[in-house]
């Protein structure tokens, strides 16, 4: 008998021949730097998580790669055979074994591994050059698709639903990325801004439940909510999986939208899915109230993200511009021009900037910038300290506001976002308190 639970987010158990492979756990706890949080929240039951076998990390975001959830399950997952894509860069293997997680195989873009005489998975790394891949898991001729984070082409969605028949298909129902939310535009803007994000996303997961032509969709990885001075966030950032089902169904689709929170459960008996489902909150109606009951834990998180507010930062501004300064190099694309804002709890800000490949220089006035950043001083103290395993990459999501005169990404800010991802990151403490 197959199994499937779904955990939260992007995590999900799949128990098979006395088996159990577990993806993307993240179960515990705020996320990327104490802003990201579960909404509707997870059930733990950690006797259901005893003896994975396999444990799949589709890419190194932390609402996928969780350190808190990792040390909260490690005795269950301590032994477990650790599945990765190979990026072709070392930072996700380093993050993974920062966690106490060694027995890893790192897996070729369409390879196929075998977790028994009858079961395997098979890797699929975007296709654009995004740090991120899906899992297509496959028992008994059926496929079940797990797409995670990964925005890939609706060409290349049709090319893995054709040559593998998917039963059921696990789809992101919502565009990934801090935009518009986390850039400072005219107030007038964002309700334009996030209305077309929102269409975009329902437009993009559409095309994809049509290109993979599965029978079953399981909207994924939305599970989620800003809390304490990011609750406003809500307003302007992503929207409910019932709004995709509705979408969705006006178009009388081939595929049936199967809404799934935590602890819903998918059985495979005599070749028929069976879904044992429960009621979520996945439009948020209770959400203010969920926030208030959540009041200590976010405190609690804030005040870990404040721990060295007291302690004089300037020598961290220069580790910073080190760092930025030795792998300047590595950028081998034309010159994009990055104004750094470093504020602290006072409203007092330094300034420094950067044309990449050139090193970082003195703000001196002027600066015709085609991004800017805003670094809370705070969190640059925790990012040089090294507290952050994914280094910069943890910052990007709620831990910095950005400026730039167009609306639309730029393929030069997608690949400073990258280059910064790959290089500025501090895996060791460079400041001694």
């Amino acid at each position: 008998m197959l199994k499937i639970t779904y955990l939260a987010q992007a995590s999900v158990l799949i128990e098979f021949d006395d088996k159990k492979l577990l993806m993307d756990p993240w179960l515990v706890g705020p996320s990327w730097g104490g802003n990201l949080w579960l909404y509707p929240e997870p059930r733990i039951d950690l006797d259901l998580l005893a003896d994975i076998d396999y444990l799949y990390f589709s890419h190194a975001h932390e609402d996928h790669l969780h350190p808190e959830s990792i040390s909260k399950i490690l005795p269950c997952i301590i032994n477990a055979t650790i599945l990765i894509p190979n990026f072709g860069f070392k930072y996700f293997e380093k993050a993974v074994r920062s966690n106490g997680l060694n027995n890893i195989r790192i897996l070729e873009n369409h390879e196929e591994f075998f977790l028994s005489k009858t079961t395997s998975v098979k890797i699929y790394i975007n296709e654009n050059g995004e740090h991120d891949s899906s899992l297509l898991f496959k028992y008994n001729g059926f496929n079940l698709f797990f797409q995670t984070d990964n925005l890939m082409g609706v060409n290349k969605a049709k090319e893995i639903g054709e040559e593998n028949p998917i039963n059921l298909a696990f789809v992101i129902s919502s565009l990934t990325g801090i935009f518009p939310a986390f850039y400072n535009f005219d107030p007038k803007d964002y309700d334009y801004l996030y209305s077309l994000k929102k269409n975009n996303s329902m437009e993009y997961c559409y095309k994809i439940c049509e290109a993979l032509n599965a029978k079953h969709v399981i909207p994924y990885a939305t599970d989620i909510c800003y809390l304490g001075h990011l609750y406003f966030i809500n307003d302007i950032q992503g929207y409910s999986k019932t709004e995709f089902k509705k979408f969705a169904e006006l178009k009388s689709p081939k595929f049936d939208v199967i809404l799934m929170g935590p602890d819903d459960k998918i059985f495979l008996i005599n070749n028929q899915f069976s879904f044992n489902l429960n009621e979520h909150d996945f439009d948020k109606k209770y959400l203010g109230g969920h926030a208030v009951s959540k009041l200590n834990e976010v405190l609690s998180a804030e005040n870990l993200e404040r721990k060295y507010e007291n302690l004089p930062y300037y020598e961290d501004i220069e580790i910073l511009r080190s760092s930025l300064d030795e792998n300047s190099v590595k950028w081998t694309f034309e010159s994009f021009r990055v104004m750094w804002k470093i504020i602290n709890l006072k409203g007092i800000s330094t300034y420094f900037t950067q044309t990449l490949p050139d090193p970082t220089e003195n703000y001196f006035g002027n600066f015709d910038y085609d991004l800017l950043i805003e670094l809370p001083s705070y969190r640059l103290q925790r990012l040089v300290r090294g507290d952050y395993k994914m280094g910069f990459l943890t910052l990007q999501n709620g831990s910095i506001r950005c400026h730039r005169l167009n609306k639309s990404l730029s393929i030069l800010e997608k690949e400073f976002w990258n280059w910064a991802m790959i290089n500025i990151n501090f895996y060791s403490t460079k400041i001694i308190c």
